[in-house]
């Protein structure tokens, strides 16, 4: 997730719109109109492609929310190179992004608390997360020890059982997409290639230094490649970078696939013996594969 300034629209009213919206739909999901912002309006930073956060508002009880309004205009662009017929992946993705974030709420989680539409625009709006980037924060630390290590990837351990127990695999995890709120926790955000687990799934998608080799195969995929990219995090957070780092995505692929997995002096035999059960290739032998197994994690 990187950063950078958005500039304001010409003539654009941003709180005529928003008061526009709040009338089109005046309750969704529990957010009313009234609560929508009736104070100041702050023009914020934008992240890149959908998730450009142009919007920053304040509510009468002094909390932030930010908006993220996913351009219809630019969806359909984008989808426009494909053939008839064949499955606008933008829109799809941008629908199973928001209703996969309607049904779930938990504290390691950026949850939805509203969402509305017009002809231009369909904005998530969220809670806000003030205390930045996790990514930034672990590149300006190198690398993190055990403990530290620990602390966050219990956080996300307990975001992913939470999701796993709702069938939802989550497909994208990386330090960008982890934020941190005003405590220091982990929030899991960016639900772009989240997807309700009722068979396998065959898309290719993720990081490529986080790819699950069973993705790579195309052999087919399902939750347990939630656990595969929680062992290269926690190996990256411990080594200050992933194990199947290569020149080039293909590079990547084929040590991934290869499954050769070198450790520095650093790691302890017990961050060795986890890293190593969640990097097993073998599903049936990767930690977390089970209810049992996700509880040997803990």
């Amino acid at each position: 997730m990187r950063f950078k300034f958005v500039r304001d629209e010409p003539n654009l009213n941003p709180r005529r719109r928003l008061e526009e919206l709040a009338l089109l739909q005046k309750t969704r999901f529990g957010l009313k109109a009234a609560s929508l912002p009736t104070s100041s309006w702050v023009q914020f930073w934008g992240l890149e492609a959908l998730a450009e956060y142009i919007w920053h508002i304040t509510l009468r009880q002094g909390k932030f929310l930010p908006l993220n309004p996913c351009p219809k205009p630019q969806l359909l662009e984008r989808n426009s190179c494909f053939p008839p017929g064949e499955m606008v992946w933008q829109v799809l993705h941008v629908k199973q992004e928001k209703s996969i974030l309607q049904r779930i709420s938990h504290p390691f989680v950026v949850n939805l608390l509203g969402c509305c539409q017009d002809d231009q625009c369909v904005p998530l709006i969220t809670e806000y997360v003030c205390g930045g980037e996790f990514f930034t924060y672990f590149r300006s630390c190198g690398r993190f020890d055990d403990a530290t290590a620990r602390f966050y990837a219990s956080q996300v351990l307990c975001a992913f059982e939470y999701l796993h127990g709702m069938d939802i695999m989550y497909r994208d995890l990386k330090p960008e997409n982890l934020l941190l709120d005003e405590k220091g926790n982990i929030k899991v955000t960016d639900f772009g290639f989240a997807k309700q687990v009722d068979r396998r799934a065959y898309t290719l998608c993720g990081t490529p230094d986080y790819l699950a080799p069973e993705i790579i195969l195309n052999k087919g995929h399902g939750k347990p490649v939630d656990w595969w990219t929680f062992g290269i995090l926690i190996y990256e957070m411990l080594a200050g970078y992933p194990p199947f780092l290569g020149n080039d995505p293909v590079g990547t692929y084929q040590k991934i696939l290869s499954g050769k997995l070198k450790f520095p002096r650093l790691f302890s035999k017990s961050s060795k013996d986890l890293v190593k059960r969640l990097l097993e290739a073998d599903l049936t032998k990767r930690c977390g594969h089970s209810t049992v197994s996700t509880q040997q994690l803990h």
